[in-house]
């Protein structure tokens, strides 16, 4: 067998043995496909303070440009703080992509509350670009039960650039 197609049936493979693990007490796992368990994302594999940094990286990159414009020292030691000296660095000093979506308007920026403010946007990001609707729901519904997806839906494609920006996260056994 072509050992590049036997590394994509492992990896699928996985991941739908890592879907069936989390969602094996969810109501809703029978709308599931086998489509829907491949696209299983490796963020919902991480621990819970590994998925959170992630999170607030992947809401820092959502809301980057807005914060490539911000003066206040407190807001940026407080975004090192939340994502890493090295992460805040190569956020601030990436340019921004002409073809790029941008966010749509960014929040008010204080230290206090930008952590919930880019966990949020962390959140909706990383769920958004999630390609399986009824997958993003039940992820909603394992890790964030008591929220509601946001109206209007954000922008997929600033989503998807924004967890791809963050970076590859390591899926866990």
């Amino acid at each position: 067998m072509n050992p590049a197609l036997l590394e994509a049936a492992t990896t699928a493979r996985a991941r739908r043995a890592a879907a069936a693990r989390v969602l094996a007490d969810a109501p809703r796992r029978a709308q599931l496909g086998w489509s829907d368990l491949s696209a299983w994302p490796a963020w919902a594999q991480l621990p819970a303070a590994e998925r959170d940094t992630w999170l607030c990286a992947v809401g820092a990159w959502f809301h980057a440009a807005a914060l490539r414009q911000c003066i206040d020292g407190r807001v940026l030691q407080q975004l090192q703080a939340l994502i890493g000296s090295s992460e805040a660095t190569r956020l601030l000093q990436a340019g921004d992509d002409a073809g790029a979506s941008a966010a749509p308007h960014a929040p008010p920026w204080t230290a206090t509350t930008l952590p919930a403010l880019l966990a949020q946007a962390g959140r909706e990001a990383a769920l958004a670009a999630v390609p399986s609707p009824v997958l993003r729901l039940m992820l909603r519904e394992a890790f964030w039960p008591d929220t509601l997806a946001p109206l209007p839906a954000i922008d997929t494609a600033a989503a998807v650039g924004a967890v791809a920006a963050a970076g590859h996260v390591e899926a866990r056994p």
